[in-house]
């Protein structure tokens, strides 16, 4: 199995990679981490952002990990979604990278999974990305957008 790691890309490199994971994927997930300090009104607007989601949520889990990231004091809320037309419209038109994708502006580290396992996995506060199960069409994206790669 082949992985490739990215460390920086941009805003046509995100959208190109969201498109494919939307072709590819059948889950979404998101997560929100209160074990970080964050005022009221931070804690409102991810509700209200995770709320714009809502009609695509299939599951919700806490735990202290996901994919990419463990944490040890606490536990963080997982949020899974279906991947559909409305969710990836609000997923290209919140952010512009991966690496947006970081408390408390927007929930943490947007990943993509396909048949349960991991395919994309974003840590995003780190700026680290990197996709599982290398295909064609991947390698395509990779040579025709901007990125940095380990």
């Amino acid at each position: 199995m082949e992985y490739i790691v990215i460390t920086k890309h941009d805003k046509e490199g995100y959208k190109n990679l969201v498109e494919l994971a939307f072709k590819y994927c059948d889950k979404a997930y998101l997560v929100e981490r209160f074990d970080l300090r964050t005022s009221e009104i931070e804690r409102i607007k991810i509700t209200d952002f995770l709320n714009l989601l809502s009609n695509s949520r299939v599951d919700v889990v806490e735990s202290n990990a996901w994919p990419g990231t463990t944490i040890y004091e606490s536990k963080a809320t997982i949020h899974y979604f279906k991947l559909n037309e409305e969710m990836m419209k609000v997923i290209l038109e919140s952010a512009g990278s991966f690496f947006d994708w970081v408390w408390p502006n927007y929930p943490e580290d947007l990943g993509f999974l396909k048949d349960e396992k991991e395919w994309l996995v974003s840590t995003a506060h780190e700026d680290f990305l990197y996709l599982v199960d290398v295909n064609d069409d991947i390698k395509k994206i990779i040579k025709t957008n901007e990125w940095d790669r380990v």
